[in-house]
């Protein structure tokens, strides 16, 4: 399915009453998009692009008759409000996911990073700022899924349900502290997917297993061979005013350390990952160690590789929604509306990674599309 024919799906499964509508859903979610892309934050940004580029909008059904013609005119910001704020989550999101389902699925020598992040000022009456739980692709570098919380405190319940509607088979799922539940795991497994999940203070039986393990057997001495039980893979990279390095231990034998190792399923190895960070001008340095639990047999450096990578869904997809998107400055909150948004510029963002026609970074890519009407048109078209 391409973008326009998932935004087609909308006309299908609107809610409002058919015949009594006077803008399409597709109207609505197209001109939503456009101008999101182009800095917009709010119903009155949607409806502002709407007007000032009608010509254009009307132009593109005319390159594309699947595309909606705009025969009413665009929306009002009383439509796009009334429309995001009623419109169930479940049925953009079904869309987005038939959209990415043909575009791009998961699967071997992938990675699929899982991670939520709160929208700040789209509080609740009761305080609570809703929460999206993301899942990121490593390997397209794009949003393969999403589900929305109340807070950042229901990740866990929302996790399982993420990950069931996702096709990770054979690829590998990274999680942090608060992904690791028997829930979780047993979720993953039975989509037959591996998994590497950090371990903090929520799991405290096994973080304790964990360090003592590895202190027993002299490995925080780092003796990367101590009896043959250790992979090991060291990692130094200098920048920003800086020299970071990593050292990784990773062991799958772990037969008498976890007690109650067998009720985590698929659970063979066990890894260590210590990180000592330099500042070049001031010589002061930090130190931290980390641990997780995994799936996969004991190979330290890509071990290592993959819980690096898991910032990816930290750095290039939430901070790039917070500075290119200005997500955290969205007040949308009635109803649906800041999971609904939330979806949307996800919508955005994919279209703009999968775009062959820009270059430069997400925001240079943003603006080149803001800029060049062609460039917008043929994204989209593209996408």
């Amino acid at each position: 399915m391409t973008l326009v024919e998932s935004l087609g799906r909308l006309d299908e499964l609107d809610f409002r009453v058919k015949g009594r509508c006077r803008y399409r859903a597709s109207e609505i979610a197209l001109v939503t998009l456009c101008a999101l892309v182009a800095g917009g934050t709010s119903h009155y940004d949607f409806a502002g692009f709407g007007r000032e580029k009608a010509d254009w909008l009307r132009s593109l059904h005319g390159l594309d008759p699947r595309l909606p013609d705009f025969r009413n005119g665009t929306p009002s910001h009383d439509a796009f409000r009334h429309f995001w704020k009623n419109l169930p989550p479940a049925m953009l999101d079904a869309c987005f996911m038939e959209w990415i389902d043909w575009k791009s699925i998961p699967g071997a020598a992938d990675e699929v990073h899982v991670d939520g992040k709160a929208i700040r000022r789209a509080n609740a009456p009761d305080g609570r700022r809703p929460c999206v739980v993301s899942a990121y692709s490593s390997r397209d570098r794009i949003v393969v899924g999403q589900v929305k919380t109340s807070d950042k405190s229901n990740e866990i319940t929302a996790m399982p349900g993420l990950l069931k509607k996702l096709r990770i088979a054979g690829a590998v799922v990274t999680i942090d502290a608060a992904g690791c539940q028997k829930t979780v795991v047993e979720t993953i497994v039975g989509r037959d997917a591996d998994y590497l999940i950090a371990l903090k203070g929520n799991q405290g039986g096994l973080l304790e297993a964990a360090e003592e393990m590895f202190r027993d057997n002299g490995a925080l001495g780092w003796h990367p061979r101590l009896n043959g039980k250790f992979d090991f893979a060291r990692v130094a990279e200098k920048g920003h005013g800086r020299i970071t390095v990593w050292e990784c231990l990773h062991t799958d034998d772990i037969d008498g350390w976890f007690d109650g190792g067998r009720e985590w399923a698929g659970l063979k190895s066990v890894c260590m990952v210590a990180t000592k960070t330099e500042d070049s001008k001031t010589g002061e340095t930090t130190e931290s160690t980390r641990y997780f639990i995994s799936s996969l047999p004991a190979d330290a450096r890509r071990a290592l590789g993959i819980s690096r990578r898991h910032w990816d869904v930290e750095n290039p997809l939430h901070w790039t929604l917070d500075m290119v998107f200005d997500e955290d400055h969205s007040r949308a909150r009635g109803g649906f509306s800041a999971e609904n948004l939330a979806i949307m510029r996800h919508f955005c963002f994919d279209m703009i990674r999968r775009d062959k026609g820009t270059e430069g970074g997400m925001s240079r890519r943003k603006k080149t599309l803001t800029w060049n009407d062609r460039k917008m048109r043929e994204a989209i078209l593209a996408a």
